[in-house]
């Protein structure tokens, strides 16, 4: 489990740093490419999150069943 916890973590300092990288410019030519490209990331990190609480259901589970 340890090893997949780092991806969300990956995925929201990536969208977190595109966000605040977005913010700085003062182009007006980016059309906000950047701030979508950070929700995508931030998608997937919700998404990432909800497997990794799936992940730990069904192992929970998978150890309640063989215990008995």
């Amino acid at each position: 489990m340890t090893p997949i916890v780092v991806v969300p973590i990956l995925l929201s300092l990536t969208a977190r740093v595109l966000v605040e990288s977005s913010d700085d410019d003062d182009d007006d030519d980016d059309e906000g490419g950047l701030a979508l490209f950070a929700l995508c990331f931030y998608l997937l990190y919700l998404l990432s999150e909800l497997m990794i609480l799936a992940l730990s259901r069904s192992r929970e589970y998978a150890a309640d069943h063989w215990s008995c």
